[in-house]
């Protein structure tokens, strides 16, 4: 041993400082982290869209959609909620009738809502699930859409999407009420 590690182990406030590092260094440390557990939501829908049901102010680079679509079980085609947003066309439409947009919208379902964002197209294309509530607390996740039909006579259009989402347990916060502003109270 070098005698500067000699003289540390003879000194007692060393040894005692040592024996603690030591302990410290092989007890599990407490983060204060909690473990996650996630909810796995398999959807699949389908959006109705017509043109009573969105706002379309052109189709040209930075026209936009405005849209409350209903949305259908896939399956059973029963009605399950809507979708509500706002798609902004960043390609227009060619005489191939192709596009591209940027979409925001929410899915709301009887057990909570969900929020998606991402690129649109004429082709299939993958969205990005980023929050929700209800049973949707939390989510994360992906949507993959693709046009199932089109009329050209009336310009409805039937699109479906393929939802998996991971959420956290439901989360149920409760509502703020009224206060004084004077004394913060709440009355």
């Amino acid at each position: 041993m070098a005698q500067a590690e000699k003289g540390m182990l003879r000194c007692p406030r060393c040894r005692l400082l040592l024996v603690l590092l030591l302990a410290l260094l092989a007890s599990p440390v407490q983060s204060g982290t909690a473990r996650l557990e996630f909810a796995e939501h398999n959807l699949q829908l389908t959006e109705a869209t017509t043109p009573l049901s969105q706002k379309v102010s052109g189709r040209s680079f930075g026209d936009s959609i405005i849209f409350r679509n209903p949305l259908l079980d896939f399956n059973t085609m029963e009605n399950v909620g809507h979708t509500e947003g706002v798609c902004i066309y960043t390609v227009a439409r060619d005489v191939t009738g192709g596009y591209e947009l940027e979409c925001d919208f929410t899915c709301v379902l009887d057990k909570g809502t969900f929020t998606v964002t991402g690129q649109w197209t004429d082709a299939p294309s993958a969205m990005a699930v980023v929050g929700g509530t209800g049973i949707y607390s939390g989510a994360t996740g992906v949507v993959q859409q693709s046009r199932l039909k089109h009329d050209k006579a009336t310009g409805a259009d039937l699109f479906g999407l393929n939802i998996r989402i991971y959420a956290l347990p439901e989360i149920q916060l409760k509502p703020l009420g009224p206060h004084d502003s004077e004394s913060g109270v709440i009355v």
